[in-house]
């Protein structure tokens, strides 16, 4: 290897703690976790959404019947922890629950649950299939006491066998035929364990390449910009168009892989096809992509001018820096009027351009360097290096920038929150009569009301309360209202769902950008099967599959963000523990290096594999570890543990 593939090796895997760590701040305040800790009681209510008699009577009963205890814990959220490891988590390192137990976490706020089952308790397959839409459904409306007692009763049912008395003259007949059928079941059983061993396989390749092909279409993107400003647009046009091809077929991917983790279940002879159908476009995107990185990197061998790139890139930092001077003044002026914790996202800005831009210097110096020393390849490795470099701290300096126009926007859509939202409390109180339903959404309403009038009110957070509420009053209003007020409230509604989801979706694309590699496969499926939805209802010819569209692209779209978020915060605070860890001062990190490594292949490979990046040769380490045992997608799928397997899902 040489010295300077060590070098850039070293500098990326440096880099992604720098990134995270620059980070914490920014999403610190997005993530309200409810983190594993020890069960000891059957039933465990931290949410404070059940009877816990009620429930503790429903998990003895299943106990007596089966002689396997089930601990059952409701939470808030799972939004620091991935669903699918929480209860894991919580049963074997945190309780160290005996291996003929199991665990259930429901979280209600997300409506997603965590499961884990140990090794002498319930047969995996058969919780998995007492999960059933009669519990799920249940769970999704509120009735949690309901559900649980129906997933006891499919608990219990599930151990059990039922057998008709034999004739005693046929008893040898009997067995015999018992034997046979017992055979011709374990071989069935054989078949179809394998049948749902290698389906399973080829959904993890399937995820696998979509979302490591759909991180290289990604840079490919960037590829291009930079081979624009380089070699002009009339010698990248085909470029353009072959990459557009690429980003096509990583669309219908997407979707196809949304299909797959909907509510409709597939065959198995459905899913098969689905999912090698998800791998035939992503290795035609990446053969796509790979043609052209190629070709770009013939066009940078010839490239002779890196001395005046470099001067380009100097005078580039500079304007940067002048335009962080502003940014910074109107943080001050916004500190004036806002809350520290609504300006908390803006306070982490000002370190993040200045730590990118110094280590855009240094990536420039070493440019320098190779240039004295005319190696030209590397020398333009580094243009690349530092441009990134740029691109990012422009992006974070233009938030700074733009951020008053930011919250005048945010104080806007708040105040016509208000004004609608009021309205509607007023219809409440004038329509609702004796309506419990009608009454408990307008006390919800009040709540949000309340909080977005208070001083100092962080205007984005009281947006997202005001908007859940007013669509849950709206909905339990449909009833009562006139049929011309219910049209014009429509419209309303439509309108705020339709601007809520274009926003949403352009924040979602900027972490992802800004952060894209540690984004998974879940929020970039969400994102775009909101956009499909939003594109659906912008062409719909009636009204009321308008609406509805709407809103399902505004609940897509709020969890692709949401989702987006936990996967940042996560990684943030996995790479802040390494630091604390390690004791490494984060200060000095060559910053903008690492991408532009990764973007050029000095880093020797890699790409997402098993639900993170890892490198590939001589790459930069590894960094997330993925799922334990699925959920990536909604639904229960297994792996396996230290005594247990575990799981998790969506309803």
């Amino acid at each position: 290897m040489s010295t300077f593939r060590k070098g850039a090796a070293a500098l990326g895997a440096l880099f992604l703690t720098l990134v995270l760590t620059v980070s914490v701040s920014f999403f610190a305040t997005t993530a309200r976790a409810d983190d594993p800790f020890a069960v000891s009681s059957l039933v465990t209510d931290r949410a404070n959404v059940v009877d816990d008699s009620a429930v503790r009577s429903t998990l003895q009963h299943l106990e007596s019947e089966t002689g396997k205890p089930l601990y059952v814990v409701f939470v808030d959220s799972f939004d620091g922890a991935d669903s699918s490891g929480w209860a894991e988590q919580a049963a074997e390192y945190r309780s160290q629950l005996p291996s003929n137990s199991s665990l259930l976490a429901i979280a209600v706020a997300d409506s997603e649950y965590s499961l884990w089952v140990g090794n002498s308790s319930f047969d995996w397959t058969k919780f998995e299939n007492a999960i059933n839409s009669d519990v799920t459904s249940q769970w999704a409306d509120g009735n949690w006491e309901g559900g649980l007692a129906t997933l006891a009763d499919n608990l219990v049912s599930s151990t059990k066998t039922n057998f008709t008395p034999l004739v005693v003259a046929i008893a040898v007949l009997a067995i015999i035929g018992l034997a046979l059928a017992l055979l011709h079941r374990q071989r069935k059983r054989r078949e179809l364990a394998a049948q749902t061993q290698s389906l399973e396989n080829l959904r993890v390749q399937a995820s696998q390449m979509l979302l490591a092909t759909d991180e290289n279409v990604r840079a490919a993107v960037n590829e291009l910009e930079f081979a624009k400003a380089e070699f002009g647009i009339e010698a990248t046009s085909t470029f353009e168009q072959i990459l557009a091809s690429a980003q096509h077929d990583i669309a219908q991917a997407f979707e196809i892989r949304t299909k797959l983790e909907d509510s409709i279940p597939e065959t198995p002879t459905q899913a098969h096809r689905m999912n090698r159908q998800i791998i035939k476009l992503a290795k035609r995107a990446q053969e796509t992509v790979t043609g052209q990185q190629e070709s770009f990197q013939a066009l940078r061998d010839l490239a002779s001018n890196a001395s005046a790139h470099f001067d380009e890139l100097e005078t580039r930092s500079a304007e940067i820096r002048e335009q962080l001077k502003v940014g910074q003044e109107q943080l001050r002026v916004l500190g004036t009027r806002y809350s520290a914790d609504a300006l908390a996202t803006l306070q982490s800005l000002p370190s993040q351009v200045l730590t990118l831009l110094d280590s855009t210097a240094q990536t420039i110096a070493e440019g320098r360097d190779a240039v004295a020393e005319n190696d030209s390849k590397r020398a333009v490795s580094f243009v690349r290096i530092a441009e990134e470099g740029l691109q990012q701290a422009r992006q974070v300096a233009a938030q700074l920038v733009n951020a008053p126009e930011t919250y005048a926007q945010a104080d806007r859509r708040m105040r016509a929150g208000i004004e609608s939202i009021s309205q509607d409390v007023s219809d409440a109180n004038r329509l609702g009569g004796n309506d419990a339903i009608i009454a408990d959404r307008r006390r919800a309403a009040e709540a949000a009301l309340a909080y977005a009038s208070t001083p100092s009110v962080d205007p984005f957070e009281a947006i997202e309360r005001l908007t859940s509420a007013e669509n849950a009053l709206d909905a339990a209003l449909v009833g009562v209202r006139g049929a011309e007020e219910a049209r014009r409230k429509a419209q309303t509604v439509m309108a705020r769902n339709r601007a809520e989801t274009r926003r949403k979706i352009t924040e979602t694309e900027r972490h992802i950008s800004q952060y894209r590699y540690y984004v998974g496969t879940e929020a970039r499926s969400e994102l775009q099967a909101a956009k499909r939805l939003l594109q659906q209802a912008e062409e719909a010819k009636d009204e009321s599959q308008q609406e509805q569209l709407y809103a399902q692209a505004l609940s897509r779209a709020s969890h692709a963000l949401v989702t987006a978020r936990r996967n940042i915060s996560q990684a943030v605070r996995a790479r802040e523990q390494e630091r604390r860890d390690s004791g490494s001062d984060t200060g000095a990190i060559i910053g903008g290096m690492v991408l532009g490594a990764i973007l050029s292949g000095l880093g020797g490979g890699g790409g997402y594999g098993g639900g993170g990046y890892r490198g590939g040769g001589h790459g930069f380490g590894s960094f997330g570890g993925g799922h334990s045992g699925g959920g990536s997608f909604g639904g229960l799928s297994g792996g396996g543990s230290f005594g247990g397997r575990s799981g998790g899902g969506r309803f």
